[in-house]
């Protein structure tokens, strides 16, 4: 009888803590949350947890405890906000990555403005997802495309459409 409990606290515990929770955790090749453009220039992504989402052993202790994204892009010391760009992905981590192979910004287009690629985090293994591209236009951030992204191996995003995407753009 004690024997088949613990076997069923193992059962347990293994489907609490299993892939949604580590998922949350798992590292993003090339992936930052600040991002420095030039001395005056850089973007920072945010991703806190509601208050009370973790017990003294820094578990997740309810079921709704997932990141809440916040973009900011910050010119000469000012702050701007743009989350709701990344609002959208509330149940993800979200991250810069790799624009091109060993940057992360780059004018694409040769029009003035540099783009720079946001990736929200995926759990699984080897996923290949899409990275969405963003312009820094003055003090905007403006939709620019989509790509694809190696989450796990993916050095830089692969594969740019300029104007395509997959879900409206704010």
């Amino acid at each position: 009888m004690a024997q088949s409990k613990i076997v069923l606290v193992i059962i347990f515990m293994f489907l609490f803590f299993s892939t949604p929770s580590w998922g949350l955790f798992e590292k993003v090749a090339t992936g930052i949350r600040d991002l420095h453009i030039s001395k005056n220039i850089h973007l920072e992504i945010e991703s806190p947890f509601p208050k009370g989402c973790f017990d003294s052993l820094g578990l997740v202790s309810r079921a709704d405890c997932f990141p809440k994204n916040k973009l900011f892009l910050i010119i000469t010391g000012k702050k701007h906000n743009f989350t709701k760009i990344v609002s959208r992905w509330n149940d993800v981590f979200v991250y810069f990555v790799q624009l091109t192979p060993g940057g992360y910004f780059a004018d694409l287009d040769i029009d003035g403005n540099l783009e720079f690629a946001i990736y929200p985090m995926v759990a699984g293994n080897n996923t290949i997802t899409n990275a969405y591209i963003y312009s820094i236009v003055g003090n905007k951030i403006k939709y620019y495309g989509i790509g694809r992204f190696n989450s796990e191996r993916g050095n830089c995003v692969t594969d740019i459409v300029k104007g395509k995407s997959i879900r409206p753009a704010p």
